[in-house]
């Protein structure tokens, strides 16, 4: 029987290809042919028939099996009566299964502006391969028909909002810790889309292995994607360093590390280790409290910042205030002098207002004065408004100064620069510990660490992209990645030398996409040729400025397509008290 438009079972098992026909006959009888000339008479209830099927337009899904998307398909036909799903395979093979096993969403592409957007990005890249005289990023255009619908690919080429998610609770930082550090990775896992700002290399490392780390012992995949091979080196070095590199694979040529052969490697190494029989929940529980402490620690060294940054500007204030009064000697009442930093701000407004709607201080205004501020001596009212406002201005800076040395002598008191840095080195191993702890319990027991990717792909690269972790220059990484395999995070650092055709290739290669550099790096300058002819593309397409190649970096055209992209900003916060 054709197995397009057609299902039989027998005594439950699909015998569809099987059979040249069924008849009925007797009323509870039914005669089944096979295709080898031989016949069964089979009762009714061990045979079931079906005709009615509905075939699927493969180019409008993507579908998965065990959340990996199913290639080389050539047809999918459902059979709603017994709930099944055939799919035939481009090499003629055919499998059957259960509408569960399957998971069927529409194609991200088939949405008008993502397609429309698409097709204008793949005539970009056309117009860039011809003026570089060689077919590289168009040829990976051409060859994308299917847009996993989970991809940030999606969200970037038809943008609403960036989706946050709230589910994130717990983060380790082997690598690094400080405040800047908390927020990048919190954001970073709870945004499908992150931009991370930083000049410095070493604060870009650090929080990229953080990221990397966290989402690994939550089972998650992660590609670190750099503009070069020599860039992914440093991140090898310290993930060697640090003895957990069996779970990182740099993608390259004629790769042939055995990600199962290093796991059981390392799981033999630490047999026996503290790894294989710490309680983890527990150990998480003991990193929460430890940060927490030294959060707080950490705002406070802030806070010490901050006043040091108020006194500089009081101080400033202080200089002009001295030269505004000069040489002429000014008598402030002992009175006033006693007077806190709120009371002489009080009296000065008070005093200022009646100045400037009266002219002058009343007798009875005086009077007042006495009980109020207890000032004797009315020759202090003789004072020029103008001296007098700047030298309560004096007193009253005087006094923040005051304020702000007491505040920040408090906190220092309170505040040991050697114990913060070695809760940090606590937080650090801590956190190492509960990762490598996560490791040995997710693969101490582990059968298959190559799972199947995909059906038509080479075996090398499905190992390369079984390991946890793989690192990879750009131009690798766009080339030998397709868009069926979808990881759950990219991290593309040094992204200002991405532009937005490369970067797409890269989203519509991850859930979860984090955009890291330096925003103040100046861009290439395009020759006027290539500029004018993407120009005249962008012109003959209705698109967001946004994706217009000429004026923007990846980064930008995130800026500028988004309402609001969240987005840390790395500083140099551990600075000596």
């Amino acid at each position: 029987m054709n197995i397009e438009n057609s299902i039989i079972f027998i005594n439950d098992e699909d015998k569809t290809e099987e059979v040249a026909g069924c008849y009925q006959i007797e009323d509870d009888k039914i005669e089944v042919e096979l295709n080898n000339g031989e016949s069964n008479i089979y009762d009714n209830s061990q045979v079931k028939l079906s005709i009615k099927c509905e075939p699927i337009e493969i180019k409008n899904v993507v579908i998965y099996e065990n959340k990996v998307q199913m290639s080389n398909i050539l047809k999918v036909i459902i059979f709603d009566e017994f709930d099944k799903i055939r799919i035939i395979f481009e090499n003629g093979s055919s499998k059957l299964y259960s509408r569960d096993q399957l998971d069927i969403k529409d194609n991200g592409l088939f949405e008008p502006v993502v397609e429309n957007n698409f097709r204008y990005l793949r005539e970009i890249s056309k117009q860039l391969d011809l003026y570089n005289d060689y077919n590289g990023v168009s040829k990976i255009f051409e060859d994308i028909s299917v847009i996993n619908p989970n991809s940030a690919l999606v969200n970037y080429l038809n943008p609403k909002s960036i989706e946050i998610r709230d589910d994130f609770d717990f983060a380790i930082y082997p690598f690094g810790f400080d405040l800047n550090q908390k927020e990048a990775v919190e954001k970073a896992l709870s945004s499908q889309i992150n931009i991370i700002e930083s000049s410095s290399v070493t604060s870009r490392t650090e929080v990229i292995l953080n990221i990397t780390a966290t989402a690994v012992l939550e089972g998650k995949s992660v590609a670190i994607v750099t503009k070069d091979d020599f860039s992914v080196l440093k991140y090898l070095e310290i993930l060697k360093q640090s003895d957990i590199d069996f779970t990182v694979n740099h993608l390259k040529e004629n790769e042939t590390n055995s990600f199962q052969n290093n796991c059981e490697q390392w799981i033999i190494r630490n047999s026996g280790s503290k790894f294989e029989s710490e309680n983890l929940s527990d150990k998480k529980a003991d990193l929460v409290s430890i940060q927490n402490g030294l959060v707080e620690k950490l705002e406070n060294q802030t806070k010490i910042e901050s006043l040091e940054i108020q006194k500089y500007y009081s101080l400033t204030e202080k200089t002009n205030l001295e030269k505004a009064i000069g040489t002429e000697k000014v008598k402030i009442p002992d009175s006033l002098l006693s007077f806190s930093q709120e009371k002489i701000l009080a009296f000065k407004e008070e005093y200022s207002l009646i100045i400037k709607t009266q002219g002058h201080i009343s007798f009875w205004r005086k009077i007042i004065f006495i009980f109020k501020y207890n000032i004797l001596d009315f020759s202090f009212y003789n004072i020029k408004f103008e001296i007098l406002e700047n030298a309560l201005n004096e007193v009253y800076n005087d006094l923040k100064i005051d304020g702000i040395d007491d505040e920040i002598k408090l906190i220092k008191n309170n505040l040991d620069k050697s114990k913060i840095d070695s809760e940090i080195e606590k937080i650090k191993e801590k956190s190492m510990e509960i990762l490598k702890c996560g490791l040995y319990e997710c693969f101490k027991n582990s059968e298959e660490m190559n799972i199947s990717k995909g059906e038509g792909e080479s075996e090398p690269l499905k190992k390369k992209r079984n390991y946890p972790i793989v690192t990879s220059a750009i131009d690798f990484f766009i080339n030998s990645i397709d868009n069926k395999c979808i990881f759950d995070y990219v991290i593309l650092d040094e992204a200002s030398d991405m532009d937005i055709v490369t970067g797409a290739l890269a989203f519509a290669r991850g859930k979860n996409i984090i955009v890291i550099d330096d925003l103040n790096q100046l861009q290439t300058r395009l020759d006027d040729t290539i500029a004018n002819g993407l120009m005249e593309i962008f012109d003959m397409n209705e698109v967001n400025p946004g994706y217009k190649y000429i004026d923007n970096s990846l980064i930008s055209s995130l800026d500028q397509l988004f309402e609001q992209v969240p987005k840390t900003v790395l500083t140099n916060e551990h600075r000596p008290l």
